[in-house]
């Protein structure tokens, strides 16, 4: 749909993003495709839950969350209840993506 003019940073009515519905899947080429098409790593849904945020939550996505990181999404960013990609990445106790933020 990019390829034919869709905008890659054009949100629902929840204001996620592609890249913010990616993250949530765990769509690593997907992801990785959004980034090199212009997507913005720091937008976020309603919630103010960003695409780290989201990667956070799933423990397989440690890739994930280096590339989003690389491309400059902010680790320090907190949602409209506090909570940070590190916070969160703790609360679903995923042990490496906890280490790699904190480092």
């Amino acid at each position: 749909l990019v390829e034919q003019g869709a905008k890659v940073n054009q949100s629902d009515k929840e204001n996620a993003s592609p890249l913010i519905n990616a993250c949530r899947s765990a769509d690593d080429t997907t992801i990785k495709y959004l980034i090199d098409q212009g997507a913005d790593v720091n937008h976020h849904d309603i919630n103010g839950i960003t695409p780290l945020m989201y990667a956070c939550e799933r423990n397989e996505s440690l890739t994930i969350v280096k590339y989003l990181v690389e491309h400059g999404a902010k680790i320090n960013y907190k949602n409209k209840h506090g909570y940070s990609p590190l916070i969160t990445a703790c609360q679903y106790q995923h042990q490496e993506i906890v280490q790699y933020l904190v480092e």
